[in-house]
């Protein structure tokens, strides 16, 4: 991953705000149509199980569990949800508002910080994105790696 990416990555866990994120997610797929379906072809698919191999109740925890899991996995149950989780949830207006606006919060405070001469990021304001909204590039040095005036000897 670059650099980039991890910084804001990083601050965006850091801030809370990706926890925030995550459980909004959660949230508003456990109260969906698709949380439903997922749950009932859950237990349609283990309801057919035991039905079918009645050895199961001899067998122990983990070996039932891995059993299961297995007979979940030959279903596209997990493929469905992530198709309705990317169609649905991740598109909504509202979540890309607020990721904007934490995305921001970070990128406005590592320009702040250059700008009090506390760190060493740069933000600088680019035009509109793909999506027509304002975005904000953060420019992280690597401070493990001097730069070329520092290797051949030039001011620090």
């Amino acid at each position: 991953m670059c650099a980039l990416a991890q910084y804001l990555a990083d601050e965006f866990k850091r801030s809370g705000a990706f926890d925030a994120l995550r459980k909004d997610l959660l949230a508003s797929f456990q109260a969906s149509d698709s949380h439903a379906r997922f749950q009932n072809r859950i237990n349609e698919i283990l309801s057919d199980k035991f039905e079918q191999d009645e050895k199961l109740g001899t067998w122990g925890r983990d070996a039932v569990q891995a059993e299961l899991m297995r007979e979940i996995e030959r279903f596209p149950v997990f493929q469905r949800v992530s198709t309705d989780i990317h169609t649905t949830f991740l598109k909504d207006e509202a979540l890309l508002k607020r990721l904007d606006a934490g995305l921001k919060k970070i990128t406005d405070a590592a320009a702040g910080a250059t700008s009090n001469g506390k760190g060493k990021k740069r933000g600088h304001p680019d035009e509109d994105d793909h999506h027509g909204r304002k975005t904000v590039r953060v420019k992280v040095e690597d401070e493990r790696r001097p730069s070329a005036s520092r290797r051949l000897g030039g001011p620090r």
